[in-house]
């Protein structure tokens, strides 16, 4: 995740747009051209392409695509992966050389294979031969053994050379890469609302949560009669309109479809514990 999609791919499409290195820079090298360069034209084309397909992308495949030139610098980690490995080599033919763009798919190829959900013997020697073959080509296209150049050799691109050696340590890629974790920091994060009482109020939060997560095995009732109360029990009754995501979601966690909801803004679960509606 931060090795090849957060740092090796954004570090390629930086040498191609002319921002990565100060000799590729439009204002200081001249009339100076390289095969790997992206024009502005050539960025605007592809951008365009990307922007107007987003509609017709399928949702398996992951995150739309936005326009690349335009918004390159707030591309998360999964859509650099869509980049990676469906939509730049197509979109990059005929934009800049082919052996550039044979670098880049090889890049694709080690990337789809280290987080295979299955990997034999053979698949780890070729992946080991695939990322030498990818270091050595990417050093001979982008550094050339020129000083100023030195940038481009991130310490990223060796540890490419040692994905094998994890990989034969730790299994698969998939099964240790940071993407659950990542994910997990973005879900405890807004939980933590007090500054003061960190830790309580983190846990109060997960503690909501969970019982959130249990409210459908609860059968619910209207507010009882006065003097009889029975918990978890809904209070405040008040008119909102699902959504017909609201509706699906029902429909799918009750599996039923002739549902009639009834809204309330709060629910008791014990008598020292209401939930609001968020």
């Amino acid at each position: 995740m931060h090795g090849v999609l957060q740092n090796i791919t954004p570090t390629l499409f930086n040498i191609w747009n002319q921002t990565k290195l100060p000799i590729d820079n439009i204002k200081t090298r001249g009339s100076r051209t390289e095969p790997y360069y992206l024009t502005s034209e050539a960025l605007e084309a592809i951008g365009s392409a990307l922007a107007s397909c987003r509609p017709e992308i399928p949702s398996y495949l992951g995150h739309a695509p936005r326009d690349i030139g335009r918004h390159h610098n707030g591309f998360k980690a999964a859509e650099w992966k869509t980049w990676l490995l469906l939509f730049g080599v197509p979109l990059l033919d005929q934009h800049i050389g082919s052996q550039y763009i044979a670098n880049f798919q090889r890049l694709g190829e080690l990337y789809a294979l280290a987080t295979s959900h299955i990997l034999r013997d053979t698949d780890i020697s070729r992946l080991s031969q695939s990322t030498i073959d990818f270091v050595r080509t990417y050093e001979r296209l982008y550094y050339r053994n020129e000083p100023e150049r030195l940038p481009v050799c991130g310490v990223n691109i060796h540890y490419l050379i040692h994905y094998a050696d994890y990989i034969l340590d730790c299994g698969p890629a998939c099964y240790w890469w940071q993407f659950p974790m990542e994910r997990y920091c973005g879900i405890l994060k807004p939980k933590a609302r007090s500054r003061s009482q960190l830790n309580a109020s983190l846990a109060n939060a997960v503690i909501f949560t969970e019982h959130l997560n249990h409210l459908r095995f609860t059968r619910f009732r209207p507010p009882p009669e006065p003097g009889l109360i029975t918990l978890p029990r809904l209070l405040d009754r008040t008119k909102v309109q699902l959504t017909s995501y609201q509706q699906i979601v029902l429909q799918t966690l009750l599996d039923r479809s002739d549902i009639v909801s009834t809204c309330y803004k709060r629910c008791q679960l014990r008598c020292d514990l209401v939930l609001g509606s968020m």
